[in-house]
């Protein structure tokens, strides 16, 4: 990369990882529904860890340890969009739900929460 243009394009992508982030998390606050709550977030950890890479790889990290971490950032993605249950009556969403315990109701009301994959 062009010794001149390291810094603007890093801060950059800083930038707008945190500007992500922030929006990510304004529409998961505001929005009740559970079905838009599904479609937003694939799309925001697809965002912000593609903004992540992309952050990694601007620093000059080598190209085998911007692949290992695509990797991990890709795995975590998975694992976190497949624990992500939503509440369809009041829009509640809870990511820290282990598969072990079982918990199927909402903390908040006592609704059903659906996972995130369906």
């Amino acid at each position: 990369m062009i010794a001149g243009l390291y810094v603007p394009v890093l801060a950059g992508l800083i930038v707008s990882l945190v500007i992500a982030g922030w929006w990510a998390q304004r529409l998961m606050a505001s929005n009740r529904s559970a079905a838009a709550k599904k479609r937003l977030v694939p799309g925001t950890m697809i965002l912000s860890g593609s903004l992540f890479v992309a952050t990694v790889a601007v620093m000059g990290a080598p190209l085998w340890l911007v692949f290992v971490i695509a990797v991990i950032v890709f795995v975590t993605g998975v694992i976190h969009n497949q624990r992500a249950r939503f509440c369809n009556a009041c829009g509640l969403s809870s990511f820290n739900d282990s598969r072990l315990t079982g918990a199927d109701f909402c903390p908040r009301c006592g609704a059903k929460l659906e996972n995130g994959d369906k």
